[in-house]
Protein backbone atom coordinates (compact mmCIF):
# COMPACT_ATOMS: atom_id res chain seq x y z
CA UNK A 1 0.00 0.00 0.00
CA UNK A 2 1.39 3.44 -0.92
CA UNK A 3 2.24 5.89 1.86
CA UNK A 4 -0.40 8.49 2.58
CA UNK A 5 0.30 11.69 0.52
CA UNK A 6 -0.14 13.94 3.57
CA UNK A 7 2.43 11.94 5.54
CA UNK A 8 4.81 12.03 2.58
CA UNK A 9 4.45 15.81 2.40
CA UNK A 10 5.48 16.26 6.02
CA UNK A 11 8.32 13.79 5.61
CA UNK A 12 9.74 15.57 2.53
CA UNK A 13 9.55 18.98 4.23
CA UNK A 14 11.48 17.65 7.21
CA UNK A 15 14.10 16.02 4.97
CA UNK A 16 14.62 19.18 2.90
CA UNK A 17 14.93 21.32 6.02
CA UNK A 18 17.47 18.90 7.56
CA UNK A 19 19.63 19.04 4.43
CA UNK A 20 19.47 22.83 4.39
CA UNK A 21 20.45 22.97 8.09
CA UNK A 22 23.46 20.72 7.41
CA UNK A 23 24.59 23.05 4.62
CA UNK A 24 24.16 26.11 6.84
CA UNK A 25 26.18 24.44 9.61
CA UNK A 26 29.00 23.71 7.18
CA UNK A 27 29.04 27.35 6.04
CA UNK A 28 29.00 28.48 9.68
CA UNK A 29 32.05 26.35 10.53
CA UNK A 30 33.93 27.72 7.52
CA UNK A 31 33.11 31.27 8.64
CA UNK A 32 34.24 30.55 12.21
CA UNK A 33 37.49 29.04 10.91
CA UNK A 34 38.18 32.16 8.81
CA UNK A 35 37.34 34.47 11.72
CA UNK A 36 39.57 32.54 14.10
CA UNK A 37 42.45 32.60 11.64
CA UNK A 38 42.05 36.36 11.11
CA UNK A 39 41.94 37.08 14.84
CA UNK A 40 45.00 34.92 15.40
CA UNK A 41 46.88 36.69 12.63
CA UNK A 42 45.92 40.03 14.17
CA UNK A 43 47.40 39.02 17.53
CA UNK A 44 50.66 37.82 15.94
CA UNK A 45 51.07 40.95 13.79
CA UNK A 46 50.35 43.20 16.80
CA UNK A 47 53.09 41.34 18.68
CA UNK A 48 55.49 41.96 15.80
CA UNK A 49 54.65 45.67 15.72
CA UNK A 50 55.12 45.89 19.48
CA UNK A 51 58.54 44.22 19.31
CA UNK A 52 59.71 46.37 16.38
CA UNK A 53 58.73 49.60 18.15
CA UNK A 54 60.41 48.37 21.34
CA UNK A 55 63.63 47.59 19.52
CA UNK A 56 63.44 51.00 17.85
CA UNK A 57 63.24 52.60 21.30
CA UNK A 58 66.23 50.51 22.48
CA UNK A 59 68.18 51.68 19.44
CA UNK A 60 67.21 55.30 20.25
CA UNK A 61 68.49 54.95 23.79
CA UNK A 62 71.77 53.40 22.66
CA UNK A 63 72.37 56.10 20.03
CA UNK A 64 71.74 58.83 22.57
CA UNK A 65 74.03 57.33 25.21
CA UNK A 66 76.86 56.59 22.76
CA UNK A 67 76.65 60.12 21.34
CA UNK A 68 77.51 61.53 24.74
CA UNK A 69 73.93 62.77 25.15
CA UNK A 70 74.29 65.25 22.32
CA UNK A 71 71.38 64.12 20.11
CA UNK A 72 68.47 66.20 21.38
CA UNK A 73 66.00 64.44 19.07
CA UNK A 74 66.84 61.12 20.78
CA UNK A 75 66.54 62.16 24.42
CA UNK A 76 62.85 61.18 24.80
CA UNK A 77 60.31 58.95 23.12
CA UNK A 78 58.06 61.85 22.16
CA UNK A 79 60.89 63.93 20.71
CA UNK A 80 62.20 60.92 18.76
CA UNK A 81 58.88 60.05 17.13
CA UNK A 82 58.28 63.71 16.25
CA UNK A 83 61.74 63.79 14.69
CA UNK A 84 60.95 60.71 12.58
CA UNK A 85 57.61 62.15 11.46
CA UNK A 86 59.23 65.45 10.46
CA UNK A 87 61.96 63.66 8.52
CA UNK A 88 59.56 61.37 6.68
CA UNK A 89 57.17 64.28 6.00
CA UNK A 90 54.15 62.01 6.36
CA UNK A 91 51.29 61.53 8.78
CA UNK A 92 51.46 57.75 8.40
CA UNK A 93 52.94 56.11 11.48
CA UNK A 94 52.58 52.71 13.15
CA UNK A 95 49.52 52.60 15.38
CA UNK A 96 49.99 53.50 19.09
CA UNK A 97 53.75 54.08 18.88
CA UNK A 98 54.13 55.73 22.29
CA UNK A 99 51.85 53.22 23.99
CA UNK A 100 53.69 50.33 22.38
CA UNK A 101 56.95 51.54 23.86
CA UNK A 102 55.40 51.44 27.33
CA UNK A 103 53.76 48.08 26.67
CA UNK A 104 57.01 46.68 25.28
CA UNK A 105 59.08 47.21 28.42
CA UNK A 106 56.22 46.12 30.67
CA UNK A 107 55.63 42.87 28.77
CA UNK A 108 59.36 42.28 28.38
CA UNK A 109 59.81 42.43 32.15
CA UNK A 110 56.90 40.04 32.75
CA UNK A 111 57.22 37.57 29.85
CA UNK A 112 60.46 38.32 28.03
CA UNK A 113 63.13 35.67 27.27
CA UNK A 114 66.22 35.62 29.49
CA UNK A 115 68.38 33.58 27.10
CA UNK A 116 68.74 33.67 23.32
CA UNK A 117 69.84 31.01 20.86
CA UNK A 118 73.37 32.43 20.59
CA UNK A 119 73.82 32.03 24.37
CA UNK A 120 73.21 35.66 25.31
CA UNK A 121 71.59 35.98 28.74
CA UNK A 122 70.18 38.73 30.90
CA UNK A 123 68.89 39.07 34.44
CA UNK A 124 65.18 39.75 34.83
CA UNK A 125 65.89 42.81 36.98
CA UNK A 126 67.86 44.47 34.18
CA UNK A 127 64.62 44.77 32.19
CA UNK A 128 62.87 46.66 34.99
CA UNK A 129 62.67 50.39 34.20
CA UNK A 130 62.48 51.11 37.92
CA UNK A 131 66.08 49.92 38.24
CA UNK A 132 67.43 52.16 35.47
CA UNK A 133 69.55 54.87 37.04
CA UNK A 134 70.41 57.01 34.02
CA UNK A 135 67.71 59.63 33.53
CA UNK A 136 67.57 62.59 31.14
CA UNK A 137 64.69 65.06 31.51
CA UNK A 138 62.39 62.42 32.97
CA UNK A 139 63.28 59.74 30.37
CA UNK A 140 65.09 56.75 31.80
CA UNK A 141 67.78 54.86 29.92
CA UNK A 142 68.75 51.21 30.30
CA UNK A 143 72.29 49.91 30.61
CA UNK A 144 74.11 49.36 27.32
CA UNK A 145 74.25 45.61 28.01
CA UNK A 146 70.45 45.55 28.33
CA UNK A 147 70.05 47.48 25.08
CA UNK A 148 72.47 45.13 23.30
CA UNK A 149 70.41 42.15 24.45
CA UNK A 150 67.22 43.68 23.08
CA UNK A 151 68.93 44.55 19.79
CA UNK A 152 70.33 41.04 19.38
CA UNK A 153 69.38 39.41 16.08
CA UNK A 154 67.61 36.50 17.77
CA UNK A 155 65.68 38.58 20.29
CA UNK A 156 62.59 39.34 18.15
CA UNK A 157 61.80 35.69 17.42
CA UNK A 158 62.41 34.65 21.03
CA UNK A 159 60.13 37.35 22.44
CA UNK A 160 57.45 36.62 19.81
CA UNK A 161 57.41 32.98 20.92
CA UNK A 162 56.96 33.98 24.57
CA UNK A 163 54.10 36.36 23.73
CA UNK A 164 52.38 33.70 21.63
CA UNK A 165 52.41 31.40 24.66
CA UNK A 166 50.34 33.95 26.59
CA UNK A 167 47.58 34.07 23.96
CA UNK A 168 45.95 37.45 24.66
CA UNK A 169 45.77 40.85 22.99
CA UNK A 170 48.44 43.45 23.82
CA UNK A 171 46.15 45.53 26.07
CA UNK A 172 45.05 42.46 28.03
CA UNK A 173 48.63 41.25 28.35
CA UNK A 174 49.71 44.63 29.71
CA UNK A 175 47.04 44.46 32.44
CA UNK A 176 48.04 40.89 33.21
CA UNK A 177 51.71 41.85 33.39
CA UNK A 178 51.00 44.73 35.80
CA UNK A 179 48.91 42.46 38.01
CA UNK A 180 51.64 39.83 38.08
CA UNK A 181 54.39 42.36 38.84
CA UNK A 182 52.27 43.87 41.61
CA UNK A 183 51.89 40.44 43.15
CA UNK A 184 48.08 40.49 43.01
CA UNK A 185 46.90 37.97 40.44
CA UNK A 186 47.88 36.58 37.09
CA UNK A 187 44.36 37.08 35.66
CA UNK A 188 43.55 40.02 33.36
CA UNK A 189 42.46 43.08 35.33
CA UNK A 190 39.25 43.48 33.29
CA UNK A 191 37.85 40.17 34.49
CA UNK A 192 38.90 40.88 38.08
CA UNK A 193 36.89 44.09 38.06
CA UNK A 194 33.80 42.24 36.87
CA UNK A 195 34.05 39.84 39.78
CA UNK A 196 34.58 42.73 42.21
CA UNK A 197 31.40 44.49 41.04
CA UNK A 198 29.40 41.33 41.46
CA UNK A 199 30.73 40.78 44.97
CA UNK A 200 29.96 44.39 45.93
CA UNK A 201 26.43 44.33 44.57
CA UNK A 202 25.56 41.08 46.37
CA UNK A 203 26.65 41.38 50.03
CA UNK A 204 26.77 38.20 52.05
CA UNK A 205 23.73 37.50 54.19
CA UNK A 206 24.32 36.65 57.82
CA UNK A 207 20.87 35.75 59.11
CA UNK A 208 19.79 32.17 59.58
CA UNK A 209 16.88 32.65 57.19
CA UNK A 210 19.16 33.93 54.44
CA UNK A 211 21.52 30.99 54.83
CA UNK A 212 18.68 28.52 54.36
CA UNK A 213 17.09 30.19 51.29
CA UNK A 214 17.74 27.91 48.30
CA UNK A 215 16.71 30.20 45.36
CA UNK A 216 19.37 32.82 46.13
CA UNK A 217 22.03 30.12 46.32
CA UNK A 218 21.23 28.87 42.79
CA UNK A 219 20.68 32.16 40.96
CA UNK A 220 24.34 33.39 40.87
CA UNK A 221 25.51 30.01 39.51
CA UNK A 222 23.02 30.19 36.63
CA UNK A 223 24.01 33.77 35.79
CA UNK A 224 27.70 32.82 35.85
CA UNK A 225 27.14 29.98 33.39
CA UNK A 226 25.25 32.25 30.98
CA UNK A 227 27.95 34.90 31.20
CA UNK A 228 30.60 32.25 30.57
CA UNK A 229 28.81 31.14 27.41
CA UNK A 230 28.61 34.71 26.12
CA UNK A 231 32.37 35.15 26.48
CA UNK A 232 33.30 31.60 25.43
CA UNK A 233 34.14 32.50 21.82
CA UNK A 234 36.11 35.59 22.84
CA UNK A 235 38.21 33.59 25.32
CA UNK A 236 38.82 30.83 22.78
CA UNK A 237 39.95 33.31 20.16
CA UNK A 238 42.25 35.09 22.61
CA UNK A 239 43.87 31.84 23.70
CA UNK A 240 44.28 30.51 20.13
CA UNK A 241 47.61 32.32 19.81
CA UNK A 242 49.14 30.08 22.48
CA UNK A 243 49.07 27.17 20.02
CA UNK A 244 51.96 28.80 18.13
CA UNK A 245 54.34 27.70 20.87
CA UNK A 246 53.66 24.05 19.99
CA UNK A 247 54.89 24.42 16.40
CA UNK A 248 58.37 23.12 15.42
CA UNK A 249 61.24 25.57 15.58
CA UNK A 250 61.75 27.57 12.40
CA UNK A 251 58.17 27.28 11.16
CA UNK A 252 56.91 30.32 9.27
CA UNK A 253 54.34 32.54 10.93
CA UNK A 254 51.67 31.86 8.30
CA UNK A 255 52.06 28.11 8.79
CA UNK A 256 51.89 28.56 12.56
CA UNK A 257 48.67 30.52 12.22
CA UNK A 258 47.13 27.81 10.03
CA UNK A 259 48.15 25.15 12.53
CA UNK A 260 46.75 27.15 15.44
CA UNK A 261 43.44 27.67 13.70
CA UNK A 262 43.16 24.02 12.68
CA UNK A 263 44.00 22.81 16.19
CA UNK A 264 41.51 25.20 17.73
CA UNK A 265 38.72 24.09 15.44
CA UNK A 266 39.56 20.43 16.12
CA UNK A 267 39.43 20.97 19.87
CA UNK A 268 36.14 22.79 19.48
CA UNK A 269 34.71 19.95 17.42
CA UNK A 270 35.80 17.40 20.03
CA UNK A 271 34.28 19.49 22.79
CA UNK A 272 30.88 19.47 21.08
CA UNK A 273 30.96 15.77 20.17
CA UNK A 274 28.83 14.66 23.09
CA UNK A 275 26.21 17.30 22.33
CA UNK A 276 26.03 16.21 18.69
CA UNK A 277 25.71 12.56 19.72
CA UNK A 278 22.94 13.46 22.15
CA UNK A 279 21.18 15.45 19.44
CA UNK A 280 21.53 12.52 17.04
CA UNK A 281 20.09 10.14 19.61
CA UNK A 282 17.17 12.49 20.19
CA UNK A 283 16.62 12.73 16.44
CA UNK A 284 16.70 8.94 16.08
CA UNK A 285 14.31 8.57 19.00
CA UNK A 286 11.97 11.09 17.41
CA UNK A 287 12.11 9.31 14.08
CA UNK A 288 11.46 6.01 15.87
CA UNK A 289 8.41 7.52 17.49
CA UNK A 290 7.24 8.81 14.12
CA UNK A 291 7.73 5.36 12.58
CA UNK A 292 5.84 3.80 15.48
CA UNK A 293 2.99 6.25 14.97
CA UNK A 294 2.95 5.44 11.27
CA UNK A 295 2.89 1.72 12.08
CA UNK A 296 -0.03 2.28 14.41
CA UNK A 297 -1.76 4.32 11.75
CA UNK A 298 -1.33 1.62 9.12
CA UNK A 299 -2.30 -1.08 11.64
CA UNK A 300 -5.52 0.77 12.36
CA UNK A 301 -6.17 1.16 8.64
CA UNK A 302 -5.55 -2.55 8.09
CA UNK A 303 -7.87 -3.46 10.97
CA UNK A 304 -10.49 -1.08 9.61
CA UNK A 305 -10.18 -2.65 6.17
CA UNK A 306 -10.39 -6.14 7.66
CA UNK A 307 -13.53 -5.14 9.56
CA UNK A 308 -15.01 -3.67 6.41
CA UNK A 309 -14.13 -6.80 4.47
CA UNK A 310 -15.72 -8.95 7.18
CA UNK A 311 -18.88 -6.87 7.03
CA UNK A 312 -19.02 -7.22 3.27
CA UNK A 313 -18.65 -10.98 3.61
CA UNK A 314 -21.49 -11.05 6.15
CA UNK A 315 -23.69 -9.05 3.80
CA UNK A 316 -22.93 -11.40 0.97
CA UNK A 317 -23.80 -14.46 3.10
CA UNK A 318 -27.06 -12.85 4.25
CA UNK A 319 -27.98 -12.03 0.69
CA UNK A 320 -27.38 -15.57 -0.47
CA UNK A 321 -29.59 -16.95 2.35
CA UNK A 322 -32.45 -14.64 1.41
CA UNK A 323 -32.32 -15.57 -2.28
CA UNK A 324 -32.05 -19.32 -1.69
CA UNK A 325 -35.51 -21.17 -1.79
CA UNK A 326 -35.98 -24.52 -0.02
CA UNK A 327 -38.13 -27.39 -1.67
CA UNK A 328 -40.57 -27.34 1.28
CA UNK A 329 -41.38 -23.66 0.87
CA UNK A 330 -41.89 -24.12 -2.83
CA UNK A 331 -44.38 -26.90 -2.27
CA UNK A 332 -46.33 -24.87 0.31
CA UNK A 333 -46.50 -21.88 -1.95
CA UNK A 334 -47.79 -24.02 -4.77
Amino acid sequence: MALDPTAMGYWKRALDASKAAAGAEKAERAHEHAMLRSRTEKHVENYKALIAIGQLDAWRQKQYLESGRTLDEYKSVRAFFKYIQDKLKTEEMPKNCAHNVIFFWSLLLAFGPLELKDGSTIARGALDKASWTTSVQGSKFAELSTLDFVLNGGFADAFLTELCKQGHGVDTLDKKAKAMLNGTTDAPAKKSRRRSKKAASEPAETTEAAETTPPKAKAPARRARRRGRRHEDEDEIETAVSEAALAPAGTKTAELVDLMADNKMLRRDLATRDEEIAALKASLQKKGEEIEEMNLYFQERIEALEDELAREKDKNKTGRRQTAVSPLSDATNA
